[in-house]
């Protein structure tokens, strides 16, 4: 099989190429090597064989031709794939396949479920293509035509999937909504964070016991929301035994002031704020829900783990990165908002080190 056949399935391949010794060899289309750093393209490089790994293309370009590149949006998907696998060959090289910009051809997407299934047709590929396994013997199969039919079954059962967690989602908060209007006669519009909706899932409690800790969550989420009339119920509302994320006196005792505090620090700084913040508190909420889940496992607030928790996941250089990026709007979004992005600040130091700066 041919390289070059690679981008009959899978169009929107731009460039194949291969490292090996700090050397790039095209195999198809033109990857422009002279603006890659090298150095920085190492610290993504896989180091296991057999491992790969998405990017962003622009996170490994000279910054002196860093024009006009849009940033990574880690948060949802990738504008320019750059896709590294490590070779599980004598000479353990990188495949590298750089993908489209979909800022310049809208037709791309490159969302967490598309990338997922445009690995499983290189890896296909790389199976049937005996240049990379050199002792493996050709087998009778079109490797493609099963990849094929398998992203056809992924796709349906993706679908399926998506709608049992839709209905599902839909049966929890009217369920929550229904125990809370039960005993408050104000309306509300109830949303539940995604770790919350897992926590709901697995939960073996009897039914007075979880409607209790529904309602005293209830409580917490509407004295921590900016909004008086919808409340998100987030999972680290919700008081364990085992679990000193919250403690409901101390709510009790600052959260009025503190919520006053960010009512005020947004009126006197409005003229200072800095542009974009709406995406610096994206991503904030961002990391912030993926803590909840690390401390829902009892897994420690790293770097490292925030990032294989993120959706799609990303890379700790490329979460780190992210932080330095947003840094002058992270300081101010702590700093006028001092209710919001509580797990951050008290337990990942990158965000503890910038409250004390």
């Amino acid at each position: 099989m041919e390289i070059s056949e690679l981008s009959l399935y899978i169009k929107c391949v731009e460039s194949i190429a291969f490292l090996e010794n700090d050397k790039f060899i095209n195999c198809y289309g033109e990857l422009n090597v002279s603006e890659i750093n090298i150095n920085t393209l190492y610290k993504f490089l896989p180091k296991l064989a057999d491992k790969a790994e998405f990017i962003e293309y622009a996170s490994v370009i000279n910054k002196n031709q860093q024009i006009q590149i849009t940033q990574t949006d880690i948060l949802l998907s990738l504008h320019e794939p750059l896709y590294l696998h490590k070779l599980n060959t004598d000479n353990f090289g990188y495949l590298i396949i750089k993908f489209f910009n979909s800022n310049i051809n809208r037709s791309y997407s490159y969302s967490y479920e598309n990338l997922q299934l445009i690995e499983s047709v290189i890896r296909l590929w790389i199976i049937s293509n005996n240049y990379f396994d050199k002792m493996s013997e050709a087998l009778p199969l079109d490797y493609l035509t099963i990849s094929h039919n398998q992203m056809i079954k992924i796709n349906s059962l993706n679908d399926e999937l998506n709608n049992a967690n839709m209905f599902i989602e839909k049966m929890l908060i009217e369920f929550t909504s229904y125990l809370i209007c039960d005993v408050n006669t104000d309306k509300f519009n109830i949303s539940l964070s995604d770790s919350t909706i897992e926590y709901l899932r697995n939960s073996n409690l009897n039914f007075n016991l979880l409607k209790n800790k529904l309602i005293d969550a209830f409580k917490v989420a509407r004295e921590l929301s900016n909004s008086k009339g919808n409340i998100r119920i987030k999972r680290y509302y919700f008081i364990d035994k085992d679990n000193d994320v919250l403690k409901i006196k101390s709510y009790d005792k600052t959260v009025k002031s503190k919520d006053l505090n960010d009512v005020k620090a947004e009126i006197s700084s409005k003229n200072n704020k800095p542009a974009n913040t709406n995406k610096t508190e994206v991503m904030l909420d961002k990391y912030e829900s993926v803590a909840e889940i690390l401390i829902s496992k009892n897994l420690s607030v790293l770097g490292k783990n925030i990032a294989l928790h993120c959706t799609p996941p990303i890379s700790p250089p490329a979460l780190t990165d992210s932080i330095n990026k947003h840094k002058k709007r992270i300081i101010y979004c702590l700093n006028n908002y001092p209710s919001r992005w509580i797990l951050l600040r008290k337990h990942y130091k990158p965000i503890k080190n910038l409250i004390k700066d």
